[in-house]
């Protein structure tokens, strides 16, 4: 055993694993003290650094919350501004999705809408339908609805008017597609152009009026012409000259009336669409008393033409009306009068104008007449 010294201190003598354990704890308890005192070092060090950068942090924390709100109202005013767009234009626009229902519209479409009546939930073929009754062709425009409802990849262009008031709508679809090119919805407009069909009728009138008006003084110097012409040998080189000029000048204005006074013309088989005319006349004619009258009018419609066949007869019941294209059907206003007939007019008439890509529609009322419309792409 050994004697270890410290001054001011006895003597004490360990034994050799004892001395070992001090070193050890030494050791560790100054790696403890030396560890503390770096903290604190560390310590007062940080709080300085963060006194430091604390107004750096607070600039960048206030320009970024600026940005960000710059940002956002950007957005806001991008959105505010493409509203205000399309709020200002003159038609009707909305975007659905697929099945139809609005994503988006704008002011003048749902001005339209609450005009024509259209109810304010559905999808828009729905809300299309609803109005049905209310223009004047019902069962070409209810058909063309139920067409666009199951053809959501089709892109038409529409137009119908409403029953009693002469006021057109034109309606425009067309699908949309994303990125990728799946089917995302449906666009949809709808304009009012009943001042164009206005303009159009004004345009017809005016056309007629002026033939009209040609027509009796050409003939009177068509006249005055072949009789001059009979005297030609007497007029001399100058006078036959003045003449050839009056006969072009003539010919050309009988070419402009008959041009203007010609109806529009459609492609298709001329027996069949005779045929088709001859049951319509024929029908009004038989259901017609003596003293009403039958109105035959053709009219060119856009790139279509139509062809129009009323009557003032004794009419067909409302809830008959939707079988009136069906074979062999005959309306109770018909059989009560015993008057003759097949039921099968309509219904062959309808299969033909189809076939040539058209459509026809009857509205009648029981006692006040039938009005046939056949509409049939036009050929310029």
């Amino acid at each position: 055993m050994s004697r270890n010294y410290h001054r001011g201190a006895p003597a004490v003598t360990l034994p050799s694993f004892a001395r070992q354990t001090y070193v050890v704890t030494g050791i560790a308890l100054a790696g403890l003290i030396g560890t503390l005192a770096a903290l604190l070092v560390l310590d007062a060090r940080a709080a300085l650094f963060g006194a430091l950068l604390a107004p750096w942090v607070a600039a960048i924390g206030w320009d970024l919350g600026v940005r960000m709100r710059n940002d956002v109202g950007a957005r806001r005013s991008d959105a505010a501004l493409q509203a205000a767009l399309i709020d200002s234009t003159l038609d009707g626009i909305c975007l659905t999705d697929a099945d139809g229902n609005i994503l988006i519209s704008n002011a003048p479409l749902r001005r339209l809408s609450v005009e024509l009546g259209m109810p304010m939930h559905g999808t828009v073929p729905q809300r299309l339908l609803a109005v049905s009754d209310r223009v004047a062709e019902p069962e070409r425009y209810r058909r063309r609805m139920l067409e666009l409802a199951g053809s959501v990849e089709a892109e038409t262009s529409d137009e119908f008017e409403l029953a009693g008031t002469g006021r057109c709508f034109r309606g425009y679809t067309a699908p949309v597609f994303d990125p990728e090119g799946n089917l995302a919805g449906r666009v949809w407009t709808l304009r009012e152009v009943t001042a164009d069909r206005e303009l159009d009728r004004m345009r017809d009138a005016f056309v007629a009026t002026v033939s009209h008006e040609l027509r009796t003084p050409l003939t009177s110097i068509s006249g005055f012409l072949e009789m001059m012409e009979d005297e030609e040998h007497g007029v001399g080189e100058t006078g036959r000259t003045y003449l050839e000029v009056i006969r072009r000048s003539t010919d050309r204005l009988h070419d402009l009336v008959d041009t203007a006074d010609s109806p529009p013309f459609v492609r298709g088989d001329a027996r069949r669409l005779t045929q088709v005319v001859d049951n319509l006349v024929t029908n009004a004619v038989k259901f017609t008393d003596a003293g009403g009258s039958v109105t035959v009018t053709v009219e060119r419609d856009g790139d279509a033409v139509r062809l129009v066949v009323a009557d003032t007869g004794v009419g067909i019941p409302a809830e008959e009306q939707g079988q009136v294209f069906s074979r062999f059907f005959r309306a109770s206003t018909a059989t009560r009068q015993a008057i003759p007939g097949t039921g099968l007019g309509l219904a062959i008439s309808r299969a033909l104008i189809e076939q040539h890509g058209g459509t026809i529609a009857l509205e009648s009322e029981e006692g006040g007449g039938t009005r046939v419309t056949v509409t049939l792409p036009g050929e310029n």
